[in-house]
């Protein structure tokens, strides 16, 4: 299978799932990296870590990996989420027996 630049879409169970790939522009790629997105998801940081990689020589291939639930990982609700946890104090984040209620 060839793989082309820019987003391609391919059969997994449940679906159709994505991913992007950027290829070395002169010869063989020396090598392919899987580029793994932070829980903010598929971004324009992720494109540039694999454009980076390819001028390097590399294949790099980043799976979109909320493709089946991409309303519950949107920006807004990620937010939402870290927020919650960003309201505890430093002891309640790092030690979670400091949040039991007493």
């Amino acid at each position: 299978m060839v793989l082309e630049d820019g987003v391609f879409r391919y059969k997994v169970d449940g679906g159709l799932a994505e991913a992007f790939c950027v290829n070395p522009k002169a010869g063989r790629p020396i090598g392919q990296v899987i580029v793994i997105h932070e829980v903010w998801g598929f971004t324009r940081f992720i494109q540039g870590i694999c454009s980076a990689l390819s001028r390097e020589g590399f294949r790099a291939v980043a799976p979109m990996l909320y493709w089946r639930h991409k309303a519950l990982f949107s920006p807004e609700t990620v937010r939402a989420g870290m927020k919650v946890v960003w309201d505890l104090s430093l002891s309640e984040r790092y030690r979670p027996e400091d949040s039991r209620p007493r």
